[in-house]
């Protein structure tokens, strides 16, 4: 698939998890700060993933 394709999927996934889903929980009582931990190392392998071509040609 096309890279740009990876980027808009990738964005949307991003927005889903850092806007909709904290919007959600916001009415919660209790805020479990474990939950932003799994959301960053979620996003940085969902990253790797979709992006590890253009990150090891920015190595080389």
């Amino acid at each position: 698939m096309n890279i740009q394709i990876y980027k808009i999927i990738y964005i949307a996934i991003y927005l889903f998890i850092k806007k909709f889903i904290p919007a959600v929980g916001a009415s919660w009582d209790i805020f479990d700060s474990n939950i932003v931990l799994f959301q960053n190392l979620f996003l940085a392998v969902l990253g790797f993933l979709f992006f590890k071509q253009d990150l090891l040609k920015g190595l080389k």
